[in-house]
């Protein structure tokens, strides 16, 4: 008898036309930047060609003059690729890119450049290293420079155990596809597969996005359609989950590492994600840094109810050193999925408040519908009565906004600002921020908020900055010490080229001489005299790589007070005068 054929997905197209946009599209899936760069020649100037933007860091590298050491990584693993011709894995900064030869284009060298993704999970020990290589000194989350570096690295791709070379698969037949004779049948199967395997990559994200979804009035109804089942069944759910738990995180009193705090929520939020998909019938979504949203089918008899997830999440959250205050809004609550979120939200905040382990919603019709003003005298409220609860109705207040005015940049900015007003009245009114760290955080926020080109990164600018807050109001004497430390920091480098002690530095922090000196060596793993001159070093090579002014001009301008010092400190440094450094980064 005749064995059967083996039934397998729906196959890819075979044209090389139709099969590569295919395979572009999967850097969309993963949200990992992709680009084709030319190298340059004797005839035609080096190029890049966008095929997909992602979160990079690169422009920050732009903003502290470290962007030399990319040129020089992204040379080398391009020309070792074609020496090789095959894809080759970089990694540069502590992230990875893949280099994949495509042959040449008028004499001049073709790559396809994909990336930057992880091949680990970073720890706040990796952050704060990378940003002190990259910048010199020292991750604080009142910088917001550094704030968007860690939402970036915490946003990036993350391909682990055999993904990377299933990566590598996919990208070497994307490079086959130029290839005059190769097999398209046999290809667009590989990719087929291999596309299966990666995807699996974003799931965490997917799932995240698509319970964001099911709760805003937006696009709550599409998730009802008959259209959505197989989306619905990947994600491990049967139908639109209509009942809705909401946790909000409470970190450790005495916390003083906020960087690790952020990465212990992140990781809070991911293993809920997988306690979801182990579970069955529920999706779990993310609240910011500081909650999660869990929805679930209505279960059978026997199955977990509202009280089981919510005692779940809290056992999650204490292995990651947290405690979680729940909010239940069951299916009959209300009719209306984005008002039962709201009611779930607002009992958490209650349960937060009153130190509960969960409250129960209860029908509130206007509830959900509250007043922007409302909700903006609420955020100052919670500066007066628990700083904890912050946080959350900030998120309230951003949820609120984005809904009522559509997503539309301009009058969400208007709202975020008056929002802030009011957190800064109460914060000037309690007495509770100097006003000196006030206003050198405002100009922070305006700066920021003026630059950002999409909603969401407005709100990120904003929830990073009202975060930072809550952790200065919860642990004030810390934070203040914080803030007059950068306040140092920053006053360093804008009179780096000027004469500077250690004396002078510390009366502009505030701080005891030797207390400023303690500090310093602890926060920074270097003197302060040290850090002057490696801060130093790194003006004196910037200037040398993006001007022709004269060595001797460039040393002033970096605060030697002698060629000579520039000249052996240099040299002691990196193994080479500046004037040989100038010319090798020309050569390149």
């Amino acid at each position: 008898r005749r064995a059967p054929t083996p039934r397998v997905l729906a196959g890819l197209p075979r044209e090389p036309a139709l099969l590569a946009p295919i395979i572009t599209g999967l850097f969309d899936e993963l949200h990992v930047g992709a680009a084709l760069h030319t190298a340059a020649t004797a005839r035609i100037f080096e190029e890049w060609h966008p095929l997909h933007p992602g979160p990079n860091p690169m422009l920050l590298e732009y903003e502290y003059g470290v962007q030399s050491h990319r040129w020089r990584y992204n040379e080398q693993t391009s020309a070792r690729a074609h020496r090789e011709g095959q894809p080759v894995l970089g990694e540069h900064a502590g992230f990875s890119d893949f280099f994949v030869p495509l042959g040449t284009l008028n004499g001049a060298r073709t790559t396809l450049v994909v990336g930057p993704f992880a091949t680990t999970r970073a720890t706040s020990g990796d952050v704060l290293a990378r940003w002190r290589w990259m910048t010199g000194s020292h991750g604080h989350l009142g910088d917001l420079h550094f704030s968007r570096y860690l939402t970036i690295t915490l946003a990036v791709l993350t391909l682990e155990g055999d993904q990377v070379e299933s990566f590598r698969r996919l990208l070497q037949c994307y490079a086959r596809l130029l290839e005059p004779k190769s097999n398209l049948v046999t290809l667009a199967d590989e990719v087929q597969m291999l596309r299966k395997r990666l995807t699996l990559a974003r799931s965490t994200e997917r799932m995240w996005e698509a319970a964001r979804d099911m709760v805003d009035e937006r696009t709550a109804r599409g998730w009802v359609s008959n259209d959505r089942t197989q989306e619905l069944a990947r994600l491990g759910v049967r139908k639109a989950p209509q009942n809705v738990v909401v946790g909000l995180l409470l970190g450790r009193p005495s916390e003083i590492d906020p960087v690790g705090d952020i990465f212990r929520r992140d990781g809070f939020q991911r293993a809920c994600v997988d306690f979801a998909r182990k579970r069955g019938g529920l999706l779990c979504g993310k609240i910011g840094d500081h909650g999660v949203a869990v929805l679930l089918e209505n279960p059978p008899r026997g199955r977990p109810m509202l009280r089981d997830v919510a005692d779940r999440a809290a056992e999650i959250a204490s292995r990651f050193g947290l405690k979680l205050h729940a909010g239940l809004c069951a299916e009959h609550v209300s009719a209306v999925p984005s008002v039962r979120y709201g009611l779930a939200l607002a009992a958490a905040e209650q349960a937060l408040s009153r130190g509960l382990p969960w409250v129960k919603a209860q029908p509130a019709p206007n509830l959900g519908s509250s007043p922007l003003g409302l909700l903006r005298r609420e955020l100052g409220q919670a500066i007066r009565e628990n700083p904890a609860l912050l946080s959350p109705r900030f998120q309230r207040y951003v949820e609120a906004t984005s809904v009522h005015y559509g997503y539309r940049l301009d009058p969400i900015r208007a709202q975020l600002e008056a929002g802030f007003d009011s957190i800064a009245d109460a914060l000037t009114a309690s007495g509770a921020l100097d006003p000196r760290s006030f206003t050198g955080l405002r100009e922070s926020v305006d700066q920021e908020a003026a630059n950002a080109e999409t909603v969401s990164g407005l709100l990120e600018v904003y929830q990073r900055v009202v975060a930072d807050i809550e952790h200065a109001l919860l642990r004030p004497t810390h934070a203040r010490h914080d803030r007059s430390f950068r306040r140092a920091l920053s006053y360093i480098r804008d009179h780096i080229g000027e004469p500077l002690t250690r004396a002078q530095v510390a009366r502009v922090a505030g701080f005891a001489e030797h207390y400023f000196s303690k500090r310093f060596r602890q926060t920074e793993g270097v003197t302060f005299q040290k850090y002057v001159q490696q801060l130093r070093l790194e003006r004196a090579k910037q200037l040398l790589e993006a001007t022709t002014l004269s060595v001797e001009r460039v040393a002033q301008l970096s605060g030697f007070t002698s060629r000579v010092e520039f000249h052996r400190y240099f040299k002691r440094s990196l193994a080479t005068t500046p004037r040989a450094y100038r010319t090798q980064l020309r050569g390149v």
